[in-house]
């Protein structure tokens, strides 16, 4: 991996399908095996809230991104303090577009996203990045 990748952003999943733990668990261990002492934090990015919970037990839904740091912080790789949540977006831009926020927020200057490999995550990138003034900040792409 690039060592001058200081970040990485994990995408959400919209936590109401059967498979959605699945799938971020399985983005997840994508993130863990290109994580390394270069990377500074880790992005993970969704808002959508999970009915299911409220509806079968009365609890407040979470956010993605909160499922995302519990199924993290269960597999006990990465301290907590290397996580930021973003927990808003609830479409593949604004995810993007919240975490080049964030990005500057923490001085961070490139990042590797994990998601699904849909190309048009790579308009969606372009885009945020320009409308954010966000220029000097770099994104690519997990293999």
């Amino acid at each position: 991996m690039d060592k001058k990748v200081d970040s990485i952003i994990i995408l959400g999943h919209d936590i109401n399908k059967k498979n959605s733990r699945e799938v971020l668990t399985n983005r997840i261990k994508r993130a863990l095996s290109k994580f390394n002492k270069n990377i500074k934090k880790i992005i993970l990015s969704g808002g959508s809230y999970e009915r299911v919970l409220f509806f079968r037990f009365g609890k407040k839904g979470i956010t993605e991104a909160e499922l995302m740091k519990e199924i993290l912080l269960s597999l006990k790789k990465i301290p907590e303090v290397k996580l930021v949540l973003e927990e808003r977006s609830k479409t593949t831009f604004s995810n993007i577009l919240s975490s080049v926020k964030l990005m500057k927020k923490y001085g961070l200057k490139k990042a590797l996203i994990i998601g699904d490999k849909k190309i048009k995550r790579k308009c969606t990138i372009a885009l945020a990045r320009v409308i954010s003034g966000a220029k000097d900040i770099k994104l690519k792409i997990a293999p």
